[in-house]
């Protein structure tokens, strides 16, 4: 059972990575390199409607990016603090079983 929780909790840290990817290239890609392009952070008041509509979408991109880093921070740190408890719960057990053949 503990060899199953580490690499379960090993899962969790690496899908927290992964969606780390994600979300900077969600961010950066539909988002704040699409923001920047468009000239979103000036005050211009005399925008279109198809501007406000890109600016909105690239707006859009980078909420979806801040929201998936989030997410992934809570996997990747309880991952983390899982794997290592995980990790020296199963070399204590395996300790323990492998002292107790040698006594036996």
């Amino acid at each position: 059972m503990g060899l199953g929780l580490f690499i379960g909790s090993l899962v969790v840290l690496v899908i927290g990575l992964l969606m780390v990817g994600f979300g900077w290239w969600a961010g950066s890609t539909t988002g704040s390199v699409k923001w920047n392009e468009l000239g979103c952070g000036e005050n211009v008041y005399n925008r279109s409607p198809e501007m406000e509509k890109q600016c909105s979408a690239a707006t859009g991109g980078m909420i979806v990016g801040i929201g998936v880093w989030i997410v992934a921070a809570i996997f990747i740190i309880v991952g983390f603090i899982a794997s290592i408890i995980t990790g020296v719960k199963l070399a204590i057990d395996t300790h323990k079983s492998k002292s107790k053949k040698e006594t036996a």
